[in-house]
């Protein structure tokens, strides 16, 4: 199963949800009439809190993957091409044993998504427990095998460690890929030091990336990145991809700059001064404020926008009249500092149950935008 999910939830389609106690009775209704192992790989946010409800009928067998535990989101970047699913299905689709495919997506999850950790269960106590869980997939090929004549890209060794005192730019390289097919492409995706995954109705779905080209004297793919002008380390990882769209694991290294070279602009939204998610009653009271940071780009000419997604339409922020209908620029100017800025409220009155996201945009005239979202869910009591 793959979609958008929650807390012991998936979503089927955009008005159809299905809860983890009737997906448990779909599945043991047809387990107890099959004899062998079930197999339920699920990649959703939250979708580690079906894993308690997934347990097997009483002499069952049954393996349960899920992309991340509970209270987690499940990130996709490139669309799709880092994800859980690319991982696991490239290790499945080589010949992989479940067990390798899950510990392989593990590892590469854990490079682009920190807080992103996959699990299994196939003991049947709905607890992923790596020195008990494993045993039975460790032997598991979904289905009669897969037998394939192409070896999913590795990439051999990347450019060391580096550390910069001052310096923007510094050669990143990779070379001993290999693999059956042709290589198609060969990149590095760099982790700023101050990453942030965002929520889970607005998802990160890019990061800063750079293609290396290849360098026949070197016998090498390089680039030459220029943009480390933030004090802390930068997370390197450097895939490769055939012609086929196999996508190997990242070879990680990193770059710590010592200096702060430049401080961008930083756009910030808050719900109760909590950032990416809030989850409330009806009963609660929500204070959304914005705060904006113009750092080195103050003076620049922008658009300021200040926009909320609902179950009941969009709104915009006016200056004049505040919230309105609709999907427009809240004010045209120069970029200069916000201090934190109380942008709605609901004191004194009641937001209905609903899911909204609240965005705060900045687009700059010669196309630079800084943005931040935090979403509020919202429920009855």
């Amino acid at each position: 199963m793959f979609d958008h999910g929650g807390v012991g939830r998936f979503r089927m389609r955009e008005s159809e949800t299905l809860y983890a106690a009737s997906l448990k009775n779909w599945i043991n209704t047809m387990q107890d009439k099959i004899s062998g192992t079930v197999v339920v790989i699920y990649d959703a946010c939250e979708s580690g809190s079906f894993l308690y409800y997934l347990t097997p009928p009483e002499g069952k067998k049954r393996i349960v993957i899920t992309s991340t535990k509970y209270g987690e989101e499940a990130y996709s970047l490139y669309n799709g091409i880092i994800s859980f699913s690319e991982y696991f299905w490239g290790q499945i689709n080589a010949g992989g044993k479940l067990y390798n495919a899950f510990t392989s997506d593990s590892d590469g999850i854990s490079y682009s998504f920190t807080n992103q950790t996959p699990q299994l269960d196939d003991d049947g106590n709905g607890i992923y427990e790596t020195k008990i869980d494993g045993e039975i997939a460790k032997t598991y090929t979904i289905g009669k095998g897969i037998v394939t004549g192409s070896v999913i890209p590795f990439v051999g060794s990347v450019s060391e460690p580096q550390t910069l005192n001052g310096t923007t730019s510094t050669l990143l390289w990779a070379k001993e890929i290999t693999g059956n097919g042709n290589l198609k492409k060969v990149w590095a995706v760099i982790r700023p030091p101050d990453f942030r995954t965002g929520s889970t109705s607005d998802p990160v779905t890019s990061m800063p990336d750079i293609e290396l080209t290849y360098n026949k004297n070197n016998n090498r793919y390089e680039a030459t990145y220029n943009r480390f002008t933030e004090k802390g380390t930068y997370n390197i990882g450097i895939f490769a991809m055939d012609d086929k769209s196999n996508v190997s694991l990242p070879k990680t290294t990193t770059v710590e700059q010592t200096v702060l070279i430049s401080t961008n602009p930083v756009a910030e939204i808050t719900a109760n001064g909590i950032r990416n998610e809030l989850y409330v009653y009806t009963k609660d009271t929500i204070n959304i404020d914005i705060k904006f940071t113009a750092g080195n780009r103050i003076g620049t000419d922008a658009q300021w926008w200040l926009y909320a997604y609902t179950n009941f339409g969009t709104y915009y922020f006016d200056l004049a009249s505040g919230w309105s209908r609709g999907y427009t620029a809240t004010h045209q100017g120069a970029l200069t500092d916000l201090p934190s800025t109380r942008v709605f409220t609901t004191q004194g009155w009641q937001l209905p149950a609903g899911n909204y996201l609240f965005v705060f945009e900045v687009k700059t005239t010669d196309g630079e935008s800084y943005r931040d979202s935090v979403a509020v869910n919202v429920f009855n009591k």
